[in-house]
């Protein structure tokens, strides 16, 4: 079972550092010598005892034997953009790297870089694996227009995630529950649950960007997407007067021990992957996650449990629906002056083939960014969300690539201490907007 949430949180911390590590101990697998002679150097995000590791290294001895390219995969774990970044310091830069789109464009275009090329004559002026008029075809456009920097899109997907409240159907079915739609519904279920002693959700309060899922889907639930990218890139300082930010923090610190009390007993002190194992032995009800949770988790749920997944409920009132959902899509770029840039174009052709990205979730039951390719069975639920939704936004509402540092010194510890139940809503209110006006005035 991968160790994949507490990996995901350290890897967005060390995308958005500006210290180069040394190049250490990475797993490198090298196909053997082709006659060819060309090779392309691949570094990954995954590690061993990784599904992905296996599925790749799968591709790269299938591409071999069909093109006579060699791949040398190395997996660096999520320490990737960091070592990548030392490679391209030296001036000898591997030809591919993978994470998570907004992590890539925080490690790559924040400050104006420019390291990766663009990708646009592979999706729009190639055709598609079987046939189609263009690459983009196999994919859902909207997904990959707002990944796009200026325009441009750098990135080429294998796997699409979003995010929601897994649960295991059959304790709510024995407990006469459903899963809910609104926010009065939510908060009820909820309470139905702690009466029947079940702690109603699980948080590993030790990974920033789970704790951060509530305030920042709130946010977009009351004043719509784009509206917490608007604030956190507001120099003034202004946004923050909206009503509707101090309404997604008292609704945030309803939730804490201060307010009804609804995460697990000492969520505050839990730590990856505490809360989420606990949640898998049936020990509290919901878990806002990522769709990697049901991967993490199987090898510990019961043969009883089924695995459910819904929607951050919609707040009454509020301007967002629950029919708009994350699009996070994990994929490649390819880096300038790496020495053979095609080839590593010919590799992303062939791992996106209808059969090989039916591999990739055979493989890691997670889901393909194909449009034409199923989610594994216990993502029915998230196959659902994905088919009924009204519109889609990048997580954390794209502040994660576009203010990468404001996210981690201003926001997440604020966050922390209202999910915590530390501060009252007035005074994150207050605080952030007076953070944010000096975090602005030092970049001045």
């Amino acid at each position: 079972m991968k160790n994949n949430s507490l990996s995901r949180a350290i890897s967005c911390l060390l995308a958005l550092c500006s210290v180069l590590f040394i190049l250490t101990s990475c797993d490198a697998r090298e196909s053997p010598d082709s006659d060819a002679g060309l090779q392309i150097e691949f570094f990954s995000m995954y590690e061993e005892g990784e599904p992905h590791v296996d599925y790749f290294t799968e591709m790269a001895r299938g591409f071999e034997e069909e093109t006579g390219i060699s791949v040398k995969l190395t997996f660096c774990g999520r320490e990737v953009l960091s070592q990548v970044s030392d490679r391209i310091q030296s001036g000898n830069p591997p030809e591919l790297v993978d994470q998570e789109l907004s992590e890539l464009i925080a490690a790559f275009f924040t400050g104006g870089a420019d390291i990766v090329l663009p990708l646009g004559d592979l999706l729009y002026d190639n055709p598609g694996p079987e046939g189609q008029d263009r690459m983009i075809d196999i994919f859902n456009e909207t997904f990959m227009d707002i990944y796009m920097v200026d325009g441009q899109n750098y990135f080429f997907p294998y796997e699409l995630t979003t995010a929601g409240f897994s649960y295991d159907k059959t304790m709510f079915s024995y407990h006469g529950l459903k899963a809910p739609e609104t926010w009065s519904e939510f908060i009820a279920l909820n309470d139905a649950l702690k009466t029947e002693g079940v702690p109603p959700l699980a948080l590993d309060a030790n990974i920033n960007f789970y704790n951060a899922y509530y305030y920042v889907y709130l946010c977009l639930r009351i004043l719509g997407t784009g509206s917490f990218m608007e604030a956190a890139e507001d120099k003034t300082g202004a946004a923050w007067d909206d009503p509707g930010y101090l309404e997604a923090a008292q609704l945030t610190y309803e939730l804490s021990k201060s307010g009804r009390d609804f995460f697990q007993p000492g969520y505050t002190e839990s730590s990856f992957p505490a809360a989420q194992a606990n949640w898998a032995l049936g020990n509290s009800g919901s878990i806002m996650c990522g769709t990697w949770i049901p991967q993490e988790t199987w090898e510990l749920v019961d043969d009883t449990w089924k695995f459910g997944c819904y929607s951050f409920p919609e707040v009454e009132g509020g301007v967002g629906k629950a029919t708009e959902i994350e699009a996070s899509l994990y994929g490649c770029s390819i880096l300038k002056n790496s020495k053979n840039p095609d080839a590593a174009k010919e590799f992303l052709k062939y791992i996106a083939r209808k059969e090989n990205s039916q591999e990739y979730v055979t493989y890691t039951e997670l889901i393909s960014p194909r449009i034409d390719v199923a989610p594994p069975d216990m993502l029915a639920d998230v196959r659902k969300m994905l088919a009924s939704a009204t519109g889609y936004f990048i997580p954390y509402d794209g502040v994660l690539g576009n203010q990468p540092e404001w996210l981690s010194s201003v926001f997440y510890p604020l966050d922390n201490k209202l999910i915590f139940g530390e501060i009252t809503p007035d005074e994150f209110i207050k605080q952030i907007k007076q953070d944010s006006i000096d975090y602005w005035n030092s970049k001045r």
